[in-house]
């Protein structure tokens, strides 16, 4: 990290409107991207109202929204989390497009809940500093955050990831990454032996 504590959120949904709201209260000077022109617009009144319902602080500095990712200055970037619709190809592209313009030591994270990080990293320079974020839904609320390693994920990255869980006061499950990681793949297996006791005559 290059002690500058900053971290652009790609899109401004409700996941990462409230994941750049946890980097907010962790002290970190926020940016977000979001492509679309409502949500834009909307994305200061929902700071606001949460900022207050949740009873943080006023921050120093608003999060600051972006419509492209020519509008930051990513020099001083140490962390980009992209947070933008489960749609592989989407986030393969973005990462290749973030990798040619963020600093050597930025650490690019994807929130994804079920897609291979993996399979993300392909054709990539530098596959090793891209590393699995998943935080849980209410994000302020929830205090999980599952950190998923690909085979190509180096240490470096993976202490990088550690650290800022801990400043952003997370409960860590540190994972390999495949299909669901870890909570996921246990409600799947959680919800098939539920199904099939209905199936067998149990009574919902």
């Amino acid at each position: 990290m290059t002690g500058s504590k900053k971290v652009v959120i790609v899109g401004g949904g409700t996941m990462g409107a409230d994941v750049a709201l946890v980097f907010l209260r962790g002290g970190y000077a926020v940016e977000i991207i979001e492509a679309g022109t409502e949500r834009r617009t909307f994305l200061p009144q929902y700071f606001e109202f949460q900022i207050k319902e949740l009873g943080y602080a006023k921050p120093n500095k608003p999060i600051t929204i972006h419509a492209e990712l020519k509008d930051v200055a990513w020099s001083s970037v140490d962390l980009v989390v992209e947070c933008i619709p489960e749609k592989l190809p989407l986030k393969q592209e973005l990462f290749k497009k973030l990798e040619g313009i963020v600093s050597a030591e930025c650490v690019l994270a994807t929130n994804t809940s079920s897609l291979s990080v993996e399979r993300m990293t392909e054709g990539l320079k530098n596959p090793e500093r891209v590393v699995g974020f998943h935080f849980f839904n209410p994000v302020a609320v929830m205090p999980l955050l599952e950190v998923a390693r690909t085979s190509t994920t180096d240490d470096a990255t993976t202490a990088t990831a550690i650290a800022v869980g801990k400043e952003l006061k997370k409960t860590m499950i540190i994972c390999k990454d495949a299909p669901g990681f870890v909570v996921n793949r246990l409600l799947t297996r959680f919800m098939g032996e539920v199904t099939d006791a209905v199936d067998e005559g149990t009574a919902p």
